[in-house]
């Protein structure tokens, strides 16, 4: 029962991402040609940057929210005699 739980949490969570994915990368194209000016390597550092920013953001919520969707679906074990 937790695994189909947590199967449909990164479900949703998949459907989630992809349903922001264009905002996303709207606002880093508009970034980075704001960055251009300052130069073409600067600016795809500055972008991959802030991708791995997003990625780290996105895969510590994931973290926390499996954990606490979990946590609430295990019950604590016990072996009776």
């Amino acid at each position: 029962m937790v695994a189909v739980k947590v199967v449909l949490l990164l479900t949703v969570y998949g459907i989630a991402f992809l349903a922001l994915l264009p905002f996303v990368i709207k606002l880093l194209v508009s970034l980075e040609r704001v960055l251009a000016s300052l130069g073409a390597l600067l600016a795809a550092l500055v972008t991959l940057a802030l991708l791995g920013a997003l990625v780290a953001v996105a895969l510590y919520l994931w973290y926390w929210i499996a954990k606490a969707f979990v946590r609430r679906g295990c019950k604590e074990i016990t072996i009776t005699a």
